[in-house]
C-alpha cells in the first residue's frame, strides 16, 4: 500500500512540473490527501483513487 502512495506523490508532481499554476497546484495537494486516505481504507477504494488520479491528470492535460 505505500508504494501506491509513493505513486500518487509522483503522478502528482509530475502534473505540477508539466503545468504552471495554482490551481494545478492545489487540485495535486487535494490528490495526495485522498491518495494517503485511500491507503488507510482497502483495496476497493484503492482501485476508485487510482482512477480519480488519471481523471484528474486527464483534466489538467488535455
Amino acid at each position: 500500500m505505500r508504494q501506491l502512495s509513493a505513486a500518487c506523490r509522483l503522478s502528482v508532481f509530475c502534473v505540477v512540473a508539466l503545468c504552471s499554476g495554482c490551481a494545478v497546484v492545489a487540485l495535486g495537494d487535494a490528490v495526495v490527501a485522498v491518495g494517503g486516505a485511500v491507503v488507510t481504507t482497502g483495496a476497493v477504494i484503492v482501485t476508485t483513487g487510482v482512477k480519480a488520479t488519471g481523471a484528474v491528470v486527464n483534466a489538467v492535460i488535455p
